[in-house]
């Protein structure tokens, strides 16, 4: 799954919309958003020995010819975090986790299940608020994750 073909700016375009609704629930730092396929970087494929453009487990944003050496790093994090989250779960008798968040003093790390793939940013909080996320936030955010699910499903 690629957004490198010749689809990709649709695409793009598409994702972005849905993705500008998150920015009206969270204050998302520069860095934005990464959509991953964590279940192909576990399956094995190496993102240092891909000959492709592009890493093939980052979803979105891809932009041909351009290739972040960060987003392997990032990706390998990801998928021991998601163990991690899992091994807890299982110690909770929770099968699965369709979102979890670390949030230290200043930021927010966020990752939500949108079908197979993760969506996955971090935000910025107020100084000191360590409040957690309350139920209207978590009910918006499950809508626009249905919604890019099917913005996805209908797109690649």
């Amino acid at each position: 799954m690629s957004l490198c073909d010749g689809k990709a700016r649709k695409v793009r375009k598409a994702i972005g919309l849905k993705l500008a609704e998150v920015k009206d629930i969270f204050e998302v730092h520069e860095f934005g958003f990464l959509i991953v396929d964590i279940a192909s970087a576990a399956g094995g494929a190496s993102t240092s020995s891909s000959s492709s453009s592009s890493d093939p487990h980052v979803i979105y944003p891809v932009e041909k010819g351009k290739r972040d050496p960060q987003q392997a790093e990032l990706l390998d994090v990801l998928l021991r975090l998601r163990n991690v989250v899992a091994s807890f779960g299982e110690m909770l008798e929770e099968s699965t986790f369709p979102v979890f968040h670390i949030t230290g003093d200043r930021n927010r790390f966020s990752c939500y299940a949108v079908g197979k793939l993760h969506l996955i940013f971090y935000s910025s909080i107020a100084e000191g608020d360590i409040s957690m996320i309350n139920e209207e936030t978590e009910q918006k955010m499950r809508e626009v994750c249905e919604q890019l699910q099917q913005v996805i499903v209908n797109t690649l």
